[in-house]
């Protein structure tokens, strides 16, 4: 899928302007604190329902041109399908802090709805996180990454999370000392979900494990190993349930379930959270987003939107041509850099530039027109 239109209102520090993106790299060039990153946060909003920084939409909201207080902002896009095109449309009111979501002028009740039909990777500095940070963010990953591979894990994460909600409360309520009717029903669903969920990640898990190899071999040059080990708080969710009523009723939350889960990274043997360094944190990112990319790719349907937040700056030049050797054949891929040169002028002649400076973003004329 191609993302052939983007219009921009209120959106962080970017003009309100309409943008046009053509097939192939597209380059996002500018200094530092210009726009560059914030216009790929528009597109991963657009697709995605949501920021890959902040998860308060109050933050997002600039200042209007002619306007000194803020009111909200509104994306735009249309993306063009193999058989179809795509109209998503997202408005933040600032008075209301209310989003609406619309695909093709309908309502959506759900972001993941969303999913099912715009596909994004995103890539940002902030990723090694994915290696290096908390468990939560890798569970993060791999509920988005699932979430647009199958249609089956978006049904069971939503009813998970409404059964884990409701348990908790149960649970909590138990504790107390208050009967706890309605747990036995909630129990049903709980289990039914959770063990789908892990079994969809166990499976995922290993076609990302053989990818991520591949991909940070070719970006860092060398053979370490690159392992990826499915860690979930319960393997058999049902047993567990049974066997351990007494300790959640104790704890008065959820202690069994893919809500606790790790995603164990390991490069050569050893766990890539406490022992790599930051360029291989980094790197290691950088291959695990490949991995979706190419994974969803061979899911069938569409390629999906390939977001890369300044993906360049820490390769040496034999690195950074590995990584554009690789997004060259690509449908559509978006790539930030403060300086054009990083791009051998083989792709600077192929890729459609953008400049970005003060929030106002123009598109470079076209060298062969």
């Amino acid at each position: 899928m191609n993302l052939t239109r983007l219009t921009l209102y209120g959106f962080r520090n970017l003009a309100e302007q309409r943008l046009d993106f053509g097939d192939g790299l597209q380059v996002i060039c500018g200094g530092n604190a210009q726009g560059k990153t914030n216009l790929l946060e528009a597109i991963f909003c657009l697709t995605a329902g949501r920021s890959f920084r902040s998860a308060d939409d109050q933050i997002l909201v600039g200042q209007t041109d002619g306007a000194d207080e803020k009111v909200g902002y509104r994306l735009e896009g249309e993306i063009k399908r193999r058989d179809d095109a795509l109209h998503p449309l997202l408005i933040f009111d600032q008075e209301t802090k209310r989003r609406t979501f619309t695909l093709n002028g309908a309502p959506l009740r759900r972001v993941m709805e969303l999913w099912a039909e715009v596909k994004a990777v995103p890539f940002v500095p902030a990723d090694s996180l994915l290696v290096k940070g908390p468990p939560l963010l890798r569970r993060q990953f791999l509920n988005r990454f699932l979430g647009q591979k199958s249609a089956l894990y978006r049904y069971h994460l939503q009813r998970f999370s409404t059964a884990l909600r409701h348990r908790n409360a149960i649970l909590k309520e138990m504790q107390r000392g208050n009967r706890g009717e309605s747990l036995e029903t909630w129990n049903g669903v709980y289990q039914e979900a959770a063990q789908a969920l892990v079994d969809e990640r166990a499976a995922a898990i290993l076609q990302l494990a053989e990818a991520a190899q591949s991909f940070y071999r070719l970006l860092s040059r060398r053979g370490e190993a690159v392992r990826l080990a499915y860690q979930p708080a319960s393997w058999e969710i049902g047993k567990d349930l049974a066997g351990g009523a007494r300790r959640e009723i104790a704890a008065g939350t959820c202690l069994f379930g893919p809500h606790l889960d790790e995603l164990e990274i390991r490069l050569s043997g050893r766990a890539a959270r406490f022992y790599s360094s930051e360029g291989e944190g980094r790197c290691l990112a950088l291959a695990l987003r490949l991995a979706e990319y190419r994974i969803l790719c061979e899911d069938g349907g569409d390629a999906p939107l390939l977001l890369l937040d300044d993906a360049l700056s820490e390769l040496d030049g034999s690195r950074r041509e590995a990584l554009l050797d690789l997004l060259e054949p690509l449908p559509q891929s978006f790539l930030t850099t403060v300086t054009i040169d990083e791009l051998p002028r083989r792709q600077r002649e192929k890729a459609s530039i953008f400049d970005v400076q003060d929030g106002e973003i123009k598109k470079r004329p076209d060298p062969a027109g």
